[in-house]
C-alpha cells in the first residue's frame, strides 16, 4: 500500500553496485562440452533496510520488503515464515490482493532495471513479471476488486537525473498494461485507490514542486490537480476509509508536510501541525478511519555530517486531530500499516548501531519492523529482519542440509524483541524443498554463531557460537525442537564443529580465550568432554572433520611465518581419535587453508585455500587432493583462472566428483573429477560460494553474497550445445509479440535441458525456458514494450558457455501518409494536414514531427496522436508569394517518413475601379487596383492605361508587399459632350478594366 517513502531523494538515485549472478555450469578442455542452468529454488535475504511493510487480508502474514528483496514474515511470531527469489535489490513497494491470492512487488533490480512482479506467495512461485515503462518502480497499490495493479514510478536516466514521472494502470487478469496516465509529476513516489476503486491518487514530485494528482480510475482522465502548497514533494498518499478525505505527506522548503484535502473539490480540510521536522514519508489511515498514523524522520547533525532519527505519530481525528507520538528507535521509518482490524500498527525502517558504543563507529545497517497496539499505542515486539554480521557464512558457519536432504540450517540469528526491551535470538531452519520456515530455535548463543551440524541420524543439531564471552554449543533435538544440552566450550573464535560418522562424538575447533588453538571431543549424549587436542595452527582454523571410519579427526588452518614479513604456512593435522595423538602434519602448498573433506570411502582429503607467491603479492586460490594412507600430495587441481581464494570443499556422496568453493573469476563453485582430476565445470553462486551438498547430491545449498541463503538443484550434466537462436519475426511493432526458437545440437536428455535468457532491456522474457526431453528445439513469446523511438534489442540465450545472440528491432507505429486538403492555396491562406498511421498508437501515444520545406509555409514542430488513434490533423499556414512555389511538408516518426507537396500560388488581378464614376471634365477621380490576395514580399507592379486623352492615369501602380490594393489619381479634360473612358489595369497577364463617364 504505500510506497518506499524516501528521505531526501538519495536512495532513489543510488547506483547499485551488485550485480546479478547467473547459474552455469561451464565444462572444461578435458571432457565434452557439459553444462546445463542451475535453476533457483527458494532462497531468503535479511532484509537490511525495510522500504515497504503490507499485511496479507487475513492478517496471518506481512510482506517485509527493502534492501535485498522481500521476505516474508508470521504475523503472528513476528519470525520469517518464507523468503521469495525475487533477484530483486531493493524492494520499494508490496501490496497484497485484496483476495489474498497475490502479492504485487516493485522496485529495482541487481542489474539496475525495474522490477514489478505478481507472485502466488503462498507457493512461493512467480506469476508474472510485467514489463513497466518506469525504470524505478516507486508504489503499487491494488484496487478494491483486485482487477487493476496501479505503478508510480519514473522512467529516464537515473545518473543523469533526467526523470519523467510514470503512473500505471494493469489489469491483473490479462497482465497487460491498460491505462499510462499523462501525469505532470517527473518522480512518481505513491499510489492509491479510493476505497471504491473509482479514483486513484497519485503523488510525487516535480522540479523541486509537490504534486497530487486525483485520476478517475480505470478511465485515466483527471479528475482535479489538488494544490499542494509550498510543498517540495508528496511522498505518501491515503484514501480515508469512506473516500471523502485524503491524506498526503512530504517534504516543504521548512521541513515536512502534512495536510488532508477533500477529495470532492480538492480544498483543504486540514493542515496538521506535525512534530516531524524532517520529512513525512508514509501515511495510513485506520480501517474505521478515526485515527491517521504518520511516519517520517527528524534530521540531527552530528559533528557535521547528516544522521536523522526516525519519528512516527498517531493522530486521533475523531474529536478535532490530536496526536500521541510513539518513540520509534528507527534511524528512519519508511512505511506504517494498520492491521486489516486496526487493533495493531506496524512501523517498519532502518537504524544504525556503535560498537562498543563508541560514537562515530557505525554497525551495519539493521531492518527492523515494529508492532504497536493502537488502542494504547503501547509497543508489542520489535523485530530485527537483517543485520550484516549476524547473517554470513563467516558469523554462522556454512549453512547445512539435514542427512535426510529435507532441512537447511542457517541463516543467521533472528532477534523479536518484545516491549520490555529485551532481544530473543532465534536460529532459523528451514524447509529445504519449499523454503518455508520449519523452526526457529531460540538458541542460548549470543550474537555471534558460528557453526552448526546435524547429527548423522539428522536426530540432533548443534550450533555453537558465544554467549557474552562464554563458547556455547546448543544441542536440540530434531524434529521436536527441543533443546537437549548447552555445553560450555572454550572456544570463542573461529570455531568449527562436526558430528563422528556414528553421531556418537562431537568435535569442536577454534580459538580459546588466551588466543591458542584447541579442539575439544564431546560426548552429546552425556555433554561430558572425552578429549582435548592442541593443534599447532595459529592462525585461521578453518577446518574440522571425522573420517568416514570415525577413528581419525583432521583439522586445517595455517601457521604463523618462520620469519617476520613473510606469509603463514598452510597445514592439516590428522590425529587419533582414541588416543589424541597426532598422526600425521601435511605442509599444504597453501599460505592459508579455509576448507577440507574426507572423501567418502576415507583414502583422500582435500584442502582448499589461497595461494600467494610471495608476501603481498596477489593471491590465486588452491586446492590439493592428499592420500591418507601415505600422507602424500595426489594433485593440485587447477582452478578457475582468476579466482583468488577457495572456500568450502565438499565430496559427492558417491565420491565420483569433488566441489569446491571460491572467490573472484568466473565461477564459484567449481567441479572435478575425484579420480582422474579432471575438471568438469563450474557453478556461479555469487561472491562467498560457502555451500553445501544434500546427501543424495541433487541440491546445493550456498550463501548469498547480501548474506543470505539459496537452494538450488543441481541438474545432470549434458553434451548438449546451443547452435540456433531465431526470432520471427526479427521486427515488430511496439507492443506487439515475436516468437523466438532454441534449437541444440541434439534432443534433450531426461530432465530436459534449461535455457538462460537475458536481454539488457525491459522485454516481458522469461529468465529460463526448457527444451523438453527428446526434443531438440522449443519456441516461445516474447512481448515489446511500448517505446517512443525506435530500438535494437539483443536477447542473449546461453546453455553454459554456448550462447546466441538474437536482434529484436521495435518499430513505432509507422507513418502511412501526410494528406493536405488542397493541392494548392493562394500565399498567405491557411489550410489543414492529416497524418495517418498504420497501426492504431500505443498506451502512450505517438509523437510525429512536422517539416516545412520553406520559410513560406508554416507547420507545428509535431502532431500528438492520442492512445488508439490512427490520424491526427494540423492547422498550416502560408505566406504571400511573388511566383507559383511548389513547398514540400514532411511528416516523421523517427523509423518512416512521409511527404506532400502544395503549390502557393501568387495573387492576381481581381479588379480595377474609379471613385467617382462619372467626373465634369477638368476635375480629378481616383482609381483601385485590388488583387486576390496580399501581394508577395517583392510587391505587384500594375500597369494602366486609358483609351482616350480626355482622361489620364500613371503609367504604373505598386500594391506594397502583404497588401491587397493601391490607390491611384485620374486627371481629365474638358470635352464637348459627354465622353465615356476606358482605364485598363494589367498586372501577371491579366488585364481588368473599367470606364470612367466625363461630362
Amino acid at each position: 500500500m504505500h510506497n518506499n517513502a524516501l528521505i531526501g531523494n538519495a536512495r532513489r538515485f543510488r547506483a547499485l553496485a551488485t550485480s546479478f549472478a547467473m547459474f552455469c555450469i561451464v565444462i572444461g578442455s578435458h571432457l565434452a562440452e557439459a553444462q546445463a542452468w542451475l535453476p533457483n529454488q527458494w532462497s531468503f535475504s535479511p532484509i537490511v533496510n525495510v522500504s515497504s511493510v503490507a499485511y496479507s487480508p487475513d492478517e496471518t502474514l506481512l510482506a517485509v520488503g527493502g534492501d535485498n528483496g522481500l521476505c516474508l514474515y508470521s504475523a503472528s511470531t513476528r519470525l520469517p515464515f518464507r523468503g521469495l527469489p525475487t533477484g530483486v535489490a531493493n524492494v520499494n513497494s508490496v501490496a497484497f490482493s485484496p483476495d489474498g491470492h497475490t502479492l504485487a512487488i516493485g522496485g529495482r533490480s541487481y542489474n539496475g532495471g525495474s522490477v514489478l512482479e505478481l507472485w502466488n506467495y503462498r507457493s512461493g512461485h512467480l506469476v508474472a513479471s510485467l514489463a513497466s515503462n518506469a525504470v524505478l518502480v516507486n508504489s503499487v497499490a491494488f484496487s478494491s476488486n483486485g482487477l487493476i495493479l496501479a505503478v508510480g514510478g519514473a522512467a529516464g536516466d537515473l545518473n543523469a537525473n533526467s526523470l519523467t514521472g510514470v503512473a500505471e494502470e494493469w489489469n491483473v487478469s490479462t497482465e497487460v498494461r491498460s491505462v499510462s496516465l499523462a501525469t505532470t509529476a517527473s518522480i512518481v513516489d505513491s499510489v492509491a485507490f479510493s476505497p471504491d476503486g473509482k479514483k486513484l491518487a497519485v503523488g510525487g514530485t516535480s522540479a523541486s514542486i509537490g504534486v497530487l494528482e486525483v485520476w478517475n480510475a480505470p478511465a485515466g482522465s483527471l479528475f482535479e490537480n489538488i494544490g499542494v502548497g509550498q510543498a517540495t514533494t508528496v511522498n505518501s498518499v491515503a484514501f480515508s476509509p469512506d473516500g471523502n478525505s485524503l491524506a498526503g505527506g512530504g517534504s516543504g522548503p521548512s521541513g515536512s508536510m502534512l495536510q488532508m484535502w477533500t477529495v470532492a473539490s480538492g480544498a483543504v480540510l486540514d493542515v496538521l501541525n506535525s512534530g516531524i521536522k524532517s520529512v513525512v514519508s508514509s501515511v495510513a489511515f485506520s480501517p474505521d478511519g478515526r485515527r491517521l498514523v504518520v511516519a517520517g524522520a527528524n534530521q540531527s547533525p552530528y559533528e557535521g555530517s547528516y544522521l536523522s532519527s526516525g519519528a512516527v505519530e498517531l493522530w486521533d481525528l475523531t474529536n478535532g486531530p490530536s496526536v500521541i507520538p510513539l518513540e520509534t528507535v528507527g534511524w528512519t521509518v519508511n512505511s506504517v500499516e494498520f492491521s486489516p482490524d486496526g487493533v495493531s500498527l506496524e512501523v517498519a525502517g532502518s537504524n544504525y548501531g556503535y560498537y562498543g558504543g563508541a560514537y562515530g563507529s557505525y554497525e551495519p545497517m539493521t531492518g527492523f519492523f515494529d508492532i504497536w497496539r493502537v488502542s494504547d499505542a503501547s509497543l508489542q515486539s520489535s523485530n530485527i529482519t537483517g543485520k550484516g554480521y549476524l547473517w554470513g557464512p563467516v558469523s554462522g558457519g556454512s549453512p547445512t542440509f539435514s542427512p535426510g536432504g529435507m532441512l537447511v540450517a542457517g541463516g543467521g540469528i533472528d532477534q523479536v524483541g518484545t516491549s520490555t526491551g529485551v532481544l530473543k535470538k532465534y536460529f532459523n531452519v528451514w524447509n529445504a524443498d519449499t523454503g518455508t520456515l520449519a523452526a526457529a530455535l531460540p538458541t542460548s548463543v549470543g550474537s555471534t554463531s558460528f557453526a552448526n551440524s546435524f547429527s548423522p541420524d539428522g536426530h540432533a543439531l548443534a550450533i555453537a557460537g558465544v554467549n557474552g564471552t562464554d563458547g556455547v554449543i546448543d544441542l536440540w533435538n530434531v524434529p521436536s525442537y527441543s533443546l537437549a544440552l548447552t555445553l560450555k566450550t572454550g572456544v570463542v573464535s573461529e570455531g568449527l564443529i562436526a558430528f563422528s560418522p556414528d553421531g556418537k562424538r562431537l568435535a569442536i575447533g577454534g580459538f580459546d580465550a588466551s588466543g591458542a588453538c584447541t579442539i575439544e571431543i564431546w560426548d552429546p549424549a552425556t555433554g561430558v568432554q572425552v578429549k582435548k587436542l592442541a593443534p599447532a595452527i595459529s592462525v585461521g582454523f578453518a577446518g574440522i572433520q571425522f573420517s568416514a571410519d570415525g577413528r581419525s579427526l583432521a583439522d586445517g588452518g595455517s601457521l604463523e611465518p618462520d620469519v617476520v614479513g613473510q606469509l603463514p604456512h598452510g597445514v592439516v593435522e590428522l590425529w587419533d581419535v582414541a588416543s589424541g595423538n597426532l598422526l600425521a602434519n601435511l605442509a599444504t602448498g597453501e599460505s592459508y587453508v579455509h576448507g577440507i573433506a574426507f572423501s567418502p570411502d576415507g583414502k583422500q582429503i582435500a584442502v582448499a585455500g589461497q595461494e600467494a607467491y610471495s608476501a603481498g603479492s596477489l593471491s590465486s586460490a588452491g586446492l590439493e587432493v592428499w592420500s591418507v594412507a601415505s600422507k602424500q600430495r595426489l594433485s593440485n587441481l587447477p582452478l578457475q583462472s582468476g579466482t583468488n581464494a577457495a572456500f568450502s570443499v565438499t565430496y559427492a556422496p558417491d565420491g565420483k566428483m569433488l566441489f569446491v568453493s571460491s572467490s573472484g573469476g568466473p565461477g564459484e563453485i567449481q567441479v572435478f573429477d575425484a579420480a582422474q582430476f579432471k575438471v568438469l565445470g563450474y557453478y556461479s553462486v555469487g561472491a562467498y560460494g560457502y555451500f553445501a551438498l544434500s546427501q543424495d547430491g541433487k541440491s546445493v545449498v550456498y550463501s548469498k553474497p547480501d548474506a543470505g541463503l539459496e537452494v538450488a538443484q543441481l541438474p545432470p550434466l549434458t553434451s548438449d550445445v546451443l547452435t540456433g537462436f531465431m526470432l520471427n519475426p526479427a521486427w515488430v511493432q511496439q507492443g506487439k509479440s515475436t516468437t523466438c526458437t532454441v534449437t541444440l545440437s541434439k534432443a534433450a536428455p531426461s530432465g530436459g535441458v534449461t535455457v538462460g535468457l537475458e536481454s539488457g532491456f525491459q522485454l516481458t522474457l522469461p529468465s529460463t525456458i526448457i527444451v523438453p526431453s527428446g526434443k531438440k528445439s522449443v519456441s516461445f513469446t516474447v512481448r515489446t514494450p511500448w517505446e517512443y523511438t525506435p530500438t535494437v534489442i539483443p536477447i542473449t540465450a546461453s546453455v553454459g558457455p554456448s550462447s546466441k545472440v538474437a536482434k529484436l528491432t521495435i518499430l513505432t507505429p509507422s507513418i502511412k501518409a501526410v494528406s493536405l486538403n488542397a493541392a494548392s492555396v493562394l500565399g498567405g491562406q491557411s489550410l489543414k494536414g492529416t497524418v495517418a498511421i498504420v497501426a492504431p498508437a500505443g498506451p502512450v501515444g505517438s509523437a510525429i514531427t512536422l517539416v516545412g520545406g520553406s520559410s513560406f509555409i508554416s507547420v507545428p514542430a509535431d502532431v500528438f496522436l492520442l492512445s488508439g488513434e490512427t490520424y491526427a490533423t494540423f492547422e498550416m499556414t502560408s505566406k504571400p508569394v511573388d511566383a507559383r512555389m511548389k513547398v514540400t511538408v514532411t511528416a516523421s516518426d523517427g523509423i518512416t517518413t512521409k511527404s506532400t507537396q502544395i503549390t502557393l500560388m501568387p495573387p492576381s488581378l481581381r479588379s480595377v475601379t474609379v471613385s467617382p464614376t462619372t467626373v465634369k471634365g477638368g476635375s480629378k477621380a481616383t482609381g483601385i487596383v485590388a488583387l486576390n490576395g496580399p501581394a508577395g514580399p517583392s510587391g505587384v507592379v500594375v500597369v494602366l492605361s486609358s483609351n482616350k486623352n480626355s482622361a489620364t492615369a500613371p503609367r504604373t501602380v505598386k500594391i506594397a508587399a502583404g497588401s491587397s490594393s493601391a490607390t491611384f489619381s485620374i486627371d481629365t479634360k474638358s470635352v464637348s459632350s459627354t465622353t465615356v473612358v476606358t482605364i485598363a489595369a494589367t498586372a501577371g497577364g491579366m488585364t481588368q478594366s473599367t470606364g470612367l463617364t466625363i461630362t
